[in-house]
């Protein structure tokens, strides 16, 4: 992306603002372990969350600053459970 992205992941696909609030399931801004694209820094959004196939979803895609604008590409992944809860575990370096 080329500028400050923030993500939503709601459930449902009301654009109510009482169910948007009642209804996030994942957010994020600025990223700093999973950077992806290019164009400056961690201020990239990435967002991993298990869904259900049978429910539909609304993904918000903003900005930090109201009004900013910039090119970027979402990208929607599938990937099958391991089942194992560290498999995106962030390593703490113990010093």
């Amino acid at each position: 992306a080329s500028h400050d992205s923030d993500l939503v992941l709601y459930e449902g696909t009301s654009c109510v603002e009482e169910d948007l609030l009642a209804n996030i399931i994942a957010c994020n801004d600025d990223d700093p372990v999973n950077i992806c694209g290019s164009g400056g820094g961690g201020f990239h959004s990435t967002i991993l969350v298990e869904v259900t196939p049978e429910l539909e979803y609304l993904i918000r895609v903003g900005s930090w600053n109201v009004g900013n604008t910039g090119t970027g590409q979402l990208l929607v992944s599938q990937f099958e459970p391991t089942n194992d809860p560290c498999d995106f575990a962030t390593p703490i370096d113990a010093r």
